[in-house]
């Protein structure tokens, strides 16, 4: 399919990757500490302080930037995020999980001027966006949605490339 139909689907904070993301902190968080010696130095100390607290606070970080409501839409030609919908971006599917995606939003002006290899772009560069999608916002519209994230022109838009 070359083109999608256009769809609108409600995003916000789940509770379900709430509960992942804090899952997978409390299960580090046993292992460093049951697998802890009594007899550590102080390096390794600070260093397992330090990969416990950084992945905290990163994950913290992602939580409060994600949206706590509104509407993705696709309108046929470009995705329009709920923070700025008049802006058109470009979406990535970062991780597909079948009933839960991970996407990223570019906007349309940055995606050509900032490739999207680049680390500190996917970690906070102005105007990307992260999103966490679920088949439970509205399982009537979430093949609509996906369609639409795999579509080949929502994944490279021809504007996108004569941006500067």
């Amino acid at each position: 399919m070359h083109n999608a139909p256009s769809v609108s689907y409600p995003v916000g904070r789940s509770a379900f990757l709430a509960r992942v993301m804090l899952a997978g902190w409390l299960g580090a968080l046993a292992v460093t500490a049951l697998s802890w010696p009594s007899d550590a130095p102080l390096w390794r100390s600070v260093l397992a302080v330090f990969s416990l607290v950084l992945p905290a606070v990163l994950g913290w970080r992602f939580w409060q930037r994600l949206p706590r409501g509104g509407q993705l839409r696709w309108d046929g030609q470009n995705w329009h995020s709920p923070s700025a919908p008049d802006q058109p971006a470009v979406l990535y599917v970062q991780l597909d999980g079948q009933r839960h995606m991970l996407v990223r939003l570019q906007p349309l002006v940055n995606s050509a001027a900032a490739p999207a290899r680049r680390v500190w772009q996917l970690f906070g560069a102005k105007g990307t966006e992260w999103l966490w999608l679920e088949a439970t916002g509205d399982p009537d519209r979430w093949p609509d949605l996906r369609r639409a994230a795999f579509a080949r022109s929502a994944r490279v838009s021809p504007t996108a490339a004569d941006s500067p």
